[in-house]
């Protein structure tokens, strides 16, 4: 999934990637609320990460054992806290 994010370059309003995982919680909190219920937001994020890749944060499930990559990503952009989309592989 290639997601392009835009704006100024060098100018990040999301600089932190406890404020991108925050992001992608609130999204993910408001497309499944219920889901959303069944967990506390420091609970859910302690089983997260925060990339920056350019200017896309890229918030990554914790790989399960015995996996060794992500099966679920969330993409917020950097420059001004957008949602990009979310990634779900096997």
């Amino acid at each position: 999934m290639e997601a392009k994010c835009g704006g100024e370059p060098g100018f990040n309003l999301v600089k932190h990637p406890d404020d991108a995982v925050r992001i992608a919680w609130a999204m993910l909190a408001a497309a499944k609320p219920r889901e959303a219920r069944l967990v506390s937001e420091p609970e859910w994020a302690r089983s997260f990460t925060a990339t920056l890749r350019g200017d896309i944060w890229e918030v990554a499930e914790n790989p399960a054992p015995p996996r060794t990559y992500s099966t679920f990503v969330l993409r917020v952009c950097a420059n001004d806290g957008r949602f990009l989309g979310a990634e779900i592989s096997d």
